[in-house]
């Protein structure tokens, strides 16, 4: 009986190296390839992040409006200008109780909503702007009678600046805002809605 141990099958030293060698190659090359398909998809999940976000922040801000009792012109810190808003709602329907003030603003790339300016939480980010355009149904204030009260018509004393006698009149808001990385600046997003202020269409 023989007892030579079995022969052990194996690599050499240099097939080792020649083996990591390739496998480094191979490597250089496809990771810049993996790296690039990587950020490609984190960036294409902020802006899908950021899109839904708008949306259901356009949403909020439509539902509130529409409640909406009372448009504010007290700046600096319940302004309402063509990029913030300032409102007063009474959601529980009881009078007897405060209206709860609310406002809308961009600060950085956050829309944020608060009981005033600089002092709200993020509603959405990746925001880049946000707009606020005024009608009004007062055919009185229709200076062109073309059957639309607009916000140049609704400033009635003619200075570019809401005043709380010119927004009791108001009683449609149509919403702009326009979500965009800041990675892809030219990758952007608009959403438009409207709303009407149902508790004040009489006015």
């Amino acid at each position: 009986m023989s007892t030579r141990p079995a022969r052990q099958e194996g690599f050499t030293l240099t097939e080792l190296s020649i083996a990591m060698a390739v496998f480094l190659v191979f490597m250089t090359l496809v990771t810049p390839f993996m790296v690039s398909h990587l950020r490609s998809a984190l960036r294409t999940a902020d802006r899908v992040d950021a899109q839904q976000g708008a949306r259901a922040a356009l949403r909020g801000m439509v539902r509130e409006l529409r409640q909406a009792n009372v448009l504010y012109s007290n700046p600096p810190t319940q302004p309402t200008t063509d990029s913030a808003i300032s409102f007063g709602v009474d959601f529980d329907g009881d009078t007897s109780t405060p209206v709860t003030r609310v406002t809308y603003y961009v600060q950085g790339q956050e829309l944020r909503r608060g009981a005033q300016f600089a002092a709200g939480a993020p509603m959405a980010l990746g925001v880049e702007s946000v707009g606020f355009t005024m009608f009004g149904n007062n055919p009185v204030f229709d200076d062109n009678a073309d059957g639309v009260v607009t916000g140049e018509e609704l400033d009635t004393n003619a200075n570019g600046q809401w005043e709380a006698d010119e927004l009791a009149f108001v009683t449609r808001i149509r919403i702009s805002l326009t979500v965009a990385s800041s990675d892809e600046p030219e990758d952007e997003q608009a959403y438009t809605a409207e709303a009407f202020l149902r508790n004040r269409l009489a006015g």
